[in-house]
């Protein structure tokens, strides 16, 4: 008999995160392991799941960062006791907390319910050691995607800390020259012209100014270079700086640079690229890195965050110490003259994500943590 699964995630966007958990609940043996998600209502997220075949049941999961104090003991208790009331009433084995917000509301519901709990933990978590600790103390199992996440964690944590990556659907990442071919004819890049991606969430975290001015720097010596931004602010707030980039673009790159927002078509996207530039500091994972080299495409990043533990320096890609814009445009305009590294690079970097990173050996490694986590149990 399989045993039942709560995922929670309160996001209202796909991010990493949810992609990531996704594919982890695509993935799972059915025979071992049900999974259902616990979402906010009418989140993307949920109506992914759910086109999946996977259960879900909508949860009242509200905002607690910037609340009114008199209002938000209410908002949060009303989260617990719904998720509590959904683990008796669902006789699930296993609560999988898979966000920070989420967690807030998970670990007190599971405690209350007396099942075990799976702190799957997405972020590097410095300056928060209150919440680090309390979720060590509440967590029967933690999950860090990479060792920069698994870092600022306290030493409690430890002995019960798994790493794990996320995952990525090797079948639907993969180099695609009629893709390719068929995208760039749409965006009006020559085939032969070099194209340089930036992708991900559009915020000041990410440092896309320095892509621009990456590119910015290689175009006396690559003319004929492109660059595309690919993705969107994840809220209002970052309007101002995305108008900002789009200014730095068109004031130095002109019609070279193109913003494409979020696409629904990143297999064709990252096919079509030459190079991915990574520029985020502090990054956690970068699932981006992973589709990139899964199309074949090799990577330039800050060598920061889990970044190193995503792209082999030298074989898959090529790391530079965080912020050195002047090594990351010398790197770029010296991959970018070399057709051939590429490919071998692009070839590397393929293999590398189908041996370590595919969703299907992600999946099977978390159930690992989960038959501990019930043999613990018994």
């Amino acid at each position: 008999m399989s045993r039942r699964v709560l995922f929670v995630d309160h996001a209202d966007w796909m991010g990493g995160a949810e992609q990531n958990l996704l594919l982890l609940m695509a993935h799972l043996d059915r025979r071992r392991f049900e999974p259902v998600l616990a979402a906010a209502p009418a989140s993307p997220l949920a109506r992914a799941a759910r086109e999946l075949g996977i259960e879900v049941q909508e949860v009242p999961l509200a905002r607690l960062r910037g609340r009114r104090s008199p209002d938000l003991l209410p908002a949060w208790w009303k989260g617990v006791t719904a998720l509590h009331h959904l683990l008796r009433q669902g006789r699930f084995d296993i609560l999988h907390s898979n966000t920070q917000r989420a967690s807030l509301y998970a670990a007190p519901a599971a405690r209350l319910a007396g099942v075990p709990l799976v702190w799957h933990v997405h972020d590097i978590h410095v300056g928060e050691l209150l919440y680090c600790r309390l979720m060590s103390r509440c967590s029967t199992a933690i999950v860090a995607i990479s060792s920069a996440v698994a870092a600022p964690l306290p030493a409690g944590a430890r002995r019960k800390l798994f790493l794990i990556p996320n995952g990525i659907d090797v079948d639907r990442f993969r180099p695609d020259a009629p893709a390719r071919r068929r995208l760039r004819a749409a965006m009006n890049v020559p085939e032969e012209a070099l194209l340089l991606g930036n992708a991900g969430w559009i915020a000041p975290w990410k440092q896309v100014e320095l892509f621009l001015e990456v590119a910015r720097r290689i175009a006396p010596a690559l003319p004929e270079a492109h660059c595309w931004v690919i993705g969107d602010i994840p809220d209002a707030r970052y309007a101002g700086y995305l108008a900002g980039l789009q200014e730095q673009a068109r004031r130095h790159l002109g019609d070279r640079c193109r913003f494409l927002g979020a696409r629904e078509d990143m297999p064709a996207v990252m096919a079509a690229l030459d190079i991915l530039v990574h520029t985020a500091r502090a990054e956690p994972f970068g699932r981006v890195l992973m589709e990139a080299m899964a199309a074949g495409v090799p990577v330039v990043a800050f060598a920061d965050g889990g970044v190193p533990d995503v792209v082999r320096d030298g074989e898959t890609g090529i790391l530079i110490p965080p912020g050195d814009v002047e090594r990351m445009a010398r790197a770029v305009q010296e991959l970018g003259a070399d057709a051939e590294r590429r490919r071998r690079m692009g070839q590397a970097g393929r293999a590398h994500v189908a041996s370590h990173f595919s969703a299907e050996a992600v999946a099977r490694q978390m159930e690992q943590v989960y038959e501990r986590v019930l043999a613990g149990r018994r």
